[in-house]
């Protein structure tokens, strides 16, 4: 098997002293590959390494969210993708969520006889260090997004029914794992300019229960998933953090009969790996879909009850307003700006805001929308 890539603990030059703290910390409890199962260590609060990570800190900058949708792996454009980069860092930015996957279309391989994951391109993975390199250099952590509920879509590329395996055949994520999740993890799961691992964008888009995709799955079916793919990430290495990036509070939070599904214990009872926990929560808000009732704008983090961080992981970058068009609508009580909503995020108790998007294609925003929100966080970082 490939030797696992290690790379050197140290903090960015030009971080702020509180992201410096999180990869001190991050530093300070790193721990060797393992083969075998380790439970993950916790604190006295039952806080988990990995999650300590966003303890002290506040993320702050948005969505890449690609350059070119589903093919950043394979056809890296490195010019676009380091002026996304600068131009998020220019406004005071500290952070970026970038898809990898994205809907299988063009990374992982696959097997054309069982249809399992049989490998990764080889110039995927030395893209993705690329890419890291060049956050690192920039003073910027990266969040990749393994996959999305894209990947049951009817778009180019994709096979769904050969992904829905991959989601609920156990023998399928497992040859994901070994085959393309494992070699990704060793050349570069603990690159320093990774904060966390997501293991999918809204994946309730693709279920029976709430989703809107071509093809279906159980949610029962999602919590296994995400277990397996979490559990992988820790057995590989407990100190790297794992998220997964929920649409919406409906499935995060158990106040006001709602149901958390991804709770450690949920999680735990679906896959059946004690060490497929989440590290942090990430929640997304659209006001043209939700009220006050499921906002984190109106509501502070600790009214959510739950044991994690939280990080706002996609909200419109125009802010908290009728964005009409597509997007027209507006169910909150009351509007912000985007500099208003970034800092009520901040001031809420919440531990990041990554606003939708960078590649501004879809009507909620760009980074020129984001800056001001970007830059008065920063501001408040700094103080």
């Amino acid at each position: 098997m490939k030797t696992a890539r290690r790379y050197a603990s140290g903090a960015f030059q030009a971080l702020t002293p509180l992201v410096i703290l999180v990869l001190c910390m991050a530093a300070s409890t790193a721990l060797s590959c393992k083969n075998v199962a380790e439970p993950v260590r916790k604190d006295a609060s039952g806080q988990s390494a990995a999650s300590q990570k966003l303890r002290g800190t506040f993320l702050n900058g948005m969505n890449a969210a690609w350059i070119k949708y589903g093919r950043d792996l394979t056809e890296f454009d490195e010019l676009a993708f380091a002026s996304m980069l600068d131009s998020i860092a220019s406004a005071g930015g500290n952070a970026v969520r970038w898809w990898i996957h994205v809907n299988g279309s063009t990374t992982p391989l696959y097997d054309q006889g069982t249809g399992k994951v049989s490998g990764m391109p080889e110039v995927a993975i030395v893209n993705l260090e690329r890419a890291l390199d060049l956050a690192y250099e920039r003073n910027m952590l990266i969040i990749p997004c393994l996959w999305s509920f894209d990947m049951l879509q009817d778009q180019w590329g994709v096979n769904r029914m050969r992904n829905k395996k991959l989601i609920t055949d156990s023998e399928y994520t497992q040859a994901y794992i070994d085959q393309a999740l494992t070699p990704i993890l060793e050349a570069v799961g603990t690159h320093p300019a990774v904060f966390a691992w997501e293991v999918c964008n809204e994946p309730e888009g693709m279920t029976n229960e709430f989703g809107w995709s071509t093809d279906r799955v159980s949610m029962k079916e999602v919590q296994a998933f995400v277990n397996r793919i979490a559990g992988a990430v820790h057995r590989f290495d407990p100190s790297i953090a794992v998220t997964n990036g929920s649409w919406s509070f409906r499935v995060l939070t158990d106040v006001d009969g709602n149901i958390n599904w991804y709770r450690d214990d949920r999680l735990t009872a679906a896959g059946g790996d004690p060490l497929g926990t989440l590290d942090f929560y990430s929640v997304h808000f659209y006001q043209q879909h939700f009220g006050d009732a499921l906002s984190p704008f109106h509501n502070a983090a600790s009214d959510w009850e739950l044991d994690k961080p939280i990080v706002v992981a996609e909200f419109a970058a125009k802010g908290i307003v009728n964005l009409g068009g597509a997007n027209a609508g507006f169910k909150p009580s009351s509007t912000l700006t985007p500099e208003q909503a970034y800092v009520r995020l901040y001031q809420s108790g919440y531990a990041g805001a990554l606003s939708w998007t960078y590649s501004n294609h879809d009507g909620f925003g760009g980074v020129s929308d984001a800056a001001a929100g970007i830059r008065a966080v920063s501001v408040l970082l700094d103080d």
